[in-house]
């Protein structure tokens, strides 16, 4: 298993994500999340 470190900005541009989707599409944002982060 690798291990990451996350920038303040990068953690920034996650959470403007995640606040974008959150009212749009929920499930698409939890996918997204699930999918395209679990490895970090």
């Amino acid at each position: 298993m690798s291990n990451y470190i996350i920038s303040p900005s990068a953690s920034r541009d996650l959470n403007e994500i995640a606040d974008y989707f959150l009212p749009r599409n929920l499930e698409a944002g939890e996918k997204l999340f699930r999918e395209g982060y679990r490895d970090l």
